[in-house]
């Protein structure tokens, strides 16, 4: 694996963790980042 690959999977895993991507088999995760700041 080069050193651009490693980086790219860390930035795409925090993504996901984040909620910013999908997880892989998930279609429909992503919230909008206003709707997530909300208080319930």
């Amino acid at each position: 694996m080069t050193y651009d690959d490693a980086v790219n999977v860390i930035v795409r895993d925090w993504l996901m963790g984040q909620g910013y991507m999908p997880l892989p088999d998930d279609d429909d995760s992503i919230i909008p980042a206003p709707d997530a700041a909300k208080v319930p």
